[in-house]
């Protein structure tokens, strides 16, 4: 019985240390995605320092708990939370103003989980930017895409 459990410890020891190196993999490998680069962030984003950033709700608790809390604390620009209803409708219709939005698509789906898309749509020129990438950990996406959303803004309001 013990050697059972020992057994038992040691595997689940195991995979907490996999897991983690995962995780951390993942994140290096969002931090490269959703870049200018691959073509995620537009290169005019920060430029005018009288746009808003505009991240669309999903009125799905987690996912919109996600959001909220990544751009809270990494993004410190101006940015307002809305419905895709809500941008259709004033204030927000202005695409001058509010001209960056923050959204997804759903990506590839497997038994396991739905990945999702993220993406910047630029109202004014009419061009989604997006890298390609997906992942199933889209707390964490969110938070590296905003974070990185803010260092180039910061980059091109110096």
């Amino acid at each position: 019985m013990k050697r059972i459990s020992t057994r038992i410890l040691f595997t689940a020891f195991t995979l907490a240390i996999l897991n983690g190196v995962v995780s951390c993999n993942a994140k290096k490998h969002m931090i490269t995605e959703y870049t200018e680069e691959n073509k995620a962030i537009p290169p005019e984003f920060g430029r005018d320092p009288n746009t808003t950033l505009v991240l669309v709700l999903q009125n799905r608790n987690s996912y919109d708990r996600f959001l909220k809390k990544a751009v809270i604390e990494n993004y410190k620009g101006d940015y307002v939370l809305i419905t895709k209803e809500q941008m259709k409708q004033p204030p927000y219709d202005d695409v001058a103003k509010y001209r960056y939005v923050f959204d997804y698509d759903y990506g590839a789906v497997n038994p396991r989980a739905n990945h999702k898309r993220f993406h910047i749509y630029d109202r004014l020129d009419k061009r989604r930017w997006e890298s390609g990438a997906e992942f199933p950990a889209f707390g964490k996406a969110i938070e590296i895409y905003i974070t990185n959303l803010e260092t180039k803004r910061k980059s091109t309001q110096q």
